[in-house]
């Protein structure tokens, strides 16, 4: 009978750190917000939170990290992957704070759009003819969500709605290569390399652009710290224990919650409000990935996560 406990209590751990993953991500655009500081630095910090972290458990249990044996297309890949999304993250970041937290989730939530793409025209993947409608849904919900009008393209923030569309292209890339990487190496050794050369990234951003890195408040400091050890570092850690225990389909319907909570949550914390129109968009935009989703054939038994890079 102990055994039987023993396996029962495995899927409630998984659907639990599956929530908490789904939370922990759904927040991270906010702790741009509260942060009060730029949101390449908030990205900077998060990121160094990680790499320390996990550094850390390299030095105490090297034997957790199997990177020094690995060959160099793996370490190219990693480094790679870290670069993609320290792009990404400095992009999305600095979207938040030019638009509504709302419209830059959504729009960033587009990144599965682009993963497909390349999968049909690069990689030859099949995908269902519903397919394209589910991308079409995907496309008129971000024009929705974003309020421009036709004829008008003043109305769109090139650096709030605009940054948050390149993000996901970005994040696209930073899958496609992290989906290849993950499959030569283990999570652990993953997150602490890419994570390092994301970091690194964000601070060649930082120095160029003459950002203050440091001199905030003891309150902006603690929401670094915060942000990294629970989004950065929880989010995806929590999300990557659930794909070990739960099919991939139910996780990654799951995490279509993700941006629907952000919306909600900076309705309640930020005051932000989306228009009946714009809600409409957001729908469009979640059934879409839903769809394009869906449409892909001779589906692997195990699929790699696909979320923002909050």
């Amino acid at each position: 009978m102990q055994p039987q406990q023993k396996n029962d209590s495995v899927p409630f751990l998984a659907y639990l750190s599956l929530a908490l993953g789904v939370l922990f991500l759904s927040i991270s655009p906010l702790f741009v917000r509260w942060a009060n500081a730029p949101g390449v630095v908030t990205s900077f910090y998060r990121m160094l939170i990680v790499t320390i972290v996990l550094g850390a458990v390299a030095l105490i249990r090297p034997k957790s990290f199997s990177i020094g044996k690995a060959p160099r297309i793996v370490w190219l890949l990693l480094i790679l992957g870290g670069i993609f999304s320290g792009i990404d993250h400095a992009l999305w970041s600095t979207s938040i704070g030019n638009t509504f937290v709302a419209n830059a989730t959504l729009l960033n939530y587009m990144a599965p759009l682009w993963v497909s793409l390349v999968a049909i025209f690069l990689l030859r993947e099949r995908y269902a003819w519903f397919f394209w409608p589910g991308m079409a849904a995907v496309l008129i919900g971000a024009w929705i969500v974003t309020g421009v009008e036709f004829g008008n393209f003043s109305s769109i923030s090139f650096q709030g709605e605009g940054f948050a569309i390149l993000s996901s292209v970005f994040y696209a890339g930073y899958f496609i290569i992290s989906q290849q990487a993950q499959k030569l190496t283990s999570v652990i050794d993953f997150m602490l390399i890419s994570s390092a050369a994301a970091m690194s990234v964000l601070l060649i951003i930082i120095l160029i652009s003459k950002t203050p890195i440091f001199g905030y408040s003891q309150q902006t400091y603690l929401t670094f710290l915060i942000a990294g050890l629970t989004s950065q570092l929880g989010g995806y850690f929590s999300i990557n224990y659930a794909l070990r225990h739960l099919p991939a389909t139910v996780v990654s319907a799951v995490l279509v919650l993700q941006p629907v909570i952000t919306a909600i949550l900076a309705v309640r914390s930020e005051g932000e409000g989306l228009s009946a129109l714009q809600i409409i968009g957001g729908l469009l935009v979640i059934g879409g990935v839903i769809i394009v989703k869906a449409a892909k054939k001779d589906r692997p038994k195990e699929d790699s996560f696909v979320s923002d890079p909050a």
